[in-house]
């Protein structure tokens, strides 16, 4: 019999409710929207606490912060929170204020979470230093499927660091899907990008 798929939206009011929709034997999918308020700091305190609580981490197969101003200590206690998550196949961070810091802090997610399918870094402040530390981490992830980094601001320095990590990393032969557009790469460099990884199926400069 399939696995029940809990899907559900939370205001900055309802995050307390994720551990009471939790459940262990069921595949736990939660999306926190923005709606008219942010996640903030107090709500993003009760997340953290709640997907570190067995019942909860255990379920999780996807979480979306999309659109909440998390930025860089948001997302170091949200690695800190997933690190029990072993299920978690994708993580949606779109538009969340993250910055170099915070990428290097979600580093140790790839380690941590050894089902992850989609990384979405995708509208945040990320640089070449940042796309640096991701590329270290992404040497021993051998599952992620889809990853996004496009307008951030990454560069030609970015571009070739995650390039070279790439092609030498478990995740090349699972990769299937790359973005990178709107990195200010320029053309010689992205077709460089493009030679290198002409084994991921979709790709994005």
């Amino acid at each position: 019999e399939m696995d029940k798929l809990l899907k559900k939206h939370f205001d900055v009011d309802g995050v307390v409710a994720l551990e009471a929709q939790a459940d262990g034997e069921m595949k736990l999918a939660v999306a926190i929207s923005r709606r008219c308020v942010p996640l903030g700091e107090e709500g993003m305190r009760v997340l953290c606490a709640v997907l570190g609580r067995e019942r909860v981490a255990g379920g999780l197969v996807s979480l979306d912060l999309s659109e909440n101003t998390i930025g860089d200590a948001g997302a170091a206690a949200l690695t800190c929170a997933l690190e029990r998550c072993i299920s978690l196949e994708t993580l949606f961070l779109r538009s969340t204020s993250i910055g170099d810091t915070g990428a290097a802090a979600l580093t140790s997610t790839l380690a941590c979470c050894p089902a992850l399918r989609e990384l979405h870094l995708c509208k945040n402040s990320i640089s070449a230093t940042g796309a640096a530390a991701l590329s270290n981490a992404l040497v021993g992830c051998h599952t992620l499927e889809k990853l996004y980094l496009n307008n951030n601001s990454i560069g030609n320095a970015g571009s070739a660091t995650l390039t070279k990590a790439l092609v030498r990393s478990l995740a090349f032969n699972s990769l299937r899907e790359l973005s990178l557009s709107g990195n200010e790469i320029s053309f010689d460099c992205a077709r460089e990008a493009e030679r290198a990884l002409s084994g991921v199926l979709y790709r994005y400069f």
